[in-house]
């Protein structure tokens, strides 16, 4: 079976995995369900459904909502994030100190672009 709707593909999952807790060298209890509940998270915040309509298949609504609670509040979430667009900013990050706002503006376009993976809509003319 192929890739279902706002799951991520395996070159998106191997950026992100081992940006997450539960790995097997991680303290406490292991993650096998990762994949999982990250597909099940992305779910809910791409369909903009309500997370008592999740689909069965990504776990009960309320466990991977207190998970994807659990992980806002220890701030993975906000890692994640950092290191994937810290990685999204040096690919597209050209601009010298001197390069001026343009270049700011230039930026954050490149960032948004990378984010929507549209490598074109912020290409310089």
């Amino acid at each position: 079976m192929g890739i279902k709707r706002y799951e991520l593909n395996e070159a998106q999952w191997a950026k992100v995995a081992p940006l997450l807790p539960g790995k097997a060298s991680d303290p406490g209890r292991t993650g096998s369900d990762n994949r999982l509940f990250v597909n099940g998270c992305l779910w809910v915040l791409r369909s903009g459904a309500h997370w008592c309509d999740l689909p069965e298949r990504y776990g009960h609504w309320k466990t991977v909502h207190r998970r994807f609670s659990r992980w806002c509040d220890a701030g993975v979430w906000e890692r994640v994030f950092d290191a994937l667009t810290t990685d999204c900013l040096s690919l597209t990050v050209k601009a010298t100190p001197f390069a001026g706002e343009g270049a700011c503006r230039r930026v954050e376009a490149n960032h948004a672009a990378c984010w929507r993976h549209d490598p074109h809509a912020a290409r310089d003319h």
